[in-house]
């Protein structure tokens, strides 16, 4: 008494003390029975059981029947539906990506920069390209006005003035010089200019709407009446041969008679390799096709004569159904190179005679330059 009176010993300074120890003693009990209990199932358990469970597979295994082997291997239906999910992803993916590089196969990823420094590069690009066909376009409407008064056309490419048509009276047709040595003139083996046909009818990329607009840099004006190339025929019942290069469905039929043409003409200046011609039907009634009666010509100046173009089995038949449709024929030039191409009535049409309904004509191919020594 006298040391816990003097010490500040209390009654309940004893009891904390035995709190103390009795926590101490629970915790390093408590660690060691979970030792005691980790070790005894390791080595009652664990150590017997890896054996035990190898014993039963090896006895399973060599019974080998499907069921047993289906059972064991059987997986979640969860997983497998997730994997058909995954695989028709997969599929539609793969399908996708050979679509693309069939379609545009040098088509590659690029940033938003690359992108925007690519198309200003391309569109740089077109810009000179117009400028470029400007110019050619320009030479060439110099030499096409240069060049006027020009000699008489051949036999069925008409003459005169490009808005009545018809034959030139006999006349006013000019009389054959003498014959005298002229010299050849000059053609240059590049093409000023190439239009292909993309595989649309009625499309931007002949070469009447490209001698329409410039080069493609204004709007499309009718070529005829500016003087740039002339469509003859041999004589119209309905509408005028300027309204067959303006582009727009009008009625224009060509008069039936013995020989029946529609012809276009470059000008001196210019000749022309066609590899396909496109026509509008010119009739806005039915019953008026034209159904193999008609064939594509132009005027070989070597030979003095007319050659079939056609290319008849190749490509679409030689149809053109009313009213006003559109159709797209493959030519064959061989290589060379015309002045006068026209369309030619050989048959009948749907209304029994051999008149010629069209109200348009755009004509692909390589253009050429002719100049004189």
């Amino acid at each position: 008494q006298w040391y816990m009176a003097n010490h500040g010993v209390s009654a309940a300074a004893l009891i904390e003390d035995m709190r103390t120890v009795l926590t101490a003693y629970w915790r390093l009990s408590a660690k060691r029975l979970t030792e005691n209990v980790c070790m005894s199932v390791e080595a009652h358990v664990l150590t017997r059981l890896s054996d035990d469970i190898e014993s039963e597979l090896l006895s399973v295994m060599q019974i080998k029947t499907p069921e047993l082997v289906a059972e064991l291997f059987h997986e979640p239906s969860e997983v497998t539906d997730e994997r058909q999910i995954l695989q028709a992803k997969k599929a539609k993916f793969d399908k996708a990506v050979a679509t693309i590089q069939e379609l545009a196969p040098d088509v590659v990823a690029v940033s938003r920069a690359s992108y925007r420094e690519a198309r200003k590069a391309a569109n740089a690009a077109r810009k000179k390209q117009r400028e470029q066909q400007q110019a050619l376009w320009r030479q060439q409407q110099a030499l096409y006005e240069e060049e006027r008064p020009r000699q008489p056309p051949p036999a069925g490419a008409g003459g005169g003035g490009g808005g009545g048509g018809g034959r030139v009276p006999q006349q006013q047709q000019r009389q054959p010089r003498p014959q005298q040595p002229v010299e050849a003139p000059v053609v240059d083996d590049e093409p000023m200019a190439v239009f292909e046909f993309t595989g649309k009818s009625g499309d931007n990329n002949g070469y009447i709407y490209w001698l329409g607009t410039e080069a493609k840099s204004k709007k499309f004006e009718n070529p005829h009446d500016g003087g740039r190339l002339r469509v003859t025929s041999s004589g119209m019942s309905v509408g005028t041969e300027s309204g067959v290069v303006s582009r727009k469905r009008n009625e224009i039929i060509v008069s039936a008679g013995p020989d029946v043409w529609l012809c276009l003409d470059l000008g001196r200046s210019r000749i022309f390799s066609p590899t396909h011609c496109t026509m509008c039907h010119g009739s806005a009634a039915g019953g008026y096709d034209l159904n193999q009666c008609f064939t594509f010509e132009a005027h070989d100046p070597a030979a003095g004569t007319w050659v079939d173009i056609s290319t008849r089995g190749q490509g679409p038949p030689h149809e053109l159904k009313s009213p006003h449709g559109v159709n797209t024929f493959s030519l064959n030039a061989g290589g060379r190179r015309f002045r006068y191409m026209r369309i030619r009535m050989t048959g009948k049409n749907g209304r029994g005679d051999n008149s010629l309904p069209i109200c348009a004509f755009e004509f692909y191919g390589r253009l050429y330059r002719v100049e004189k020594r």
